[in-house]
């Protein structure tokens, strides 16, 4: 149910900066760095 949650985001992110994409699909392996990053 969570991963639901991750991809609306990654989604929501990718919109406005296609660079942060790749970050943010380097992290998605690690929910813990994923949500850390979300936080900043």
């Amino acid at each position: 149910m969570g991963d639901m949650k991750v991809f609306f985001f990654i989604e929501t992110v990718c919109c406005k900066d296609e660079k942060f994409d790749i970050m943010i699909k380097t992290l998605i392996c690690s929910e813990n760095d994923f949500y850390s990053l979300r936080k900043v």
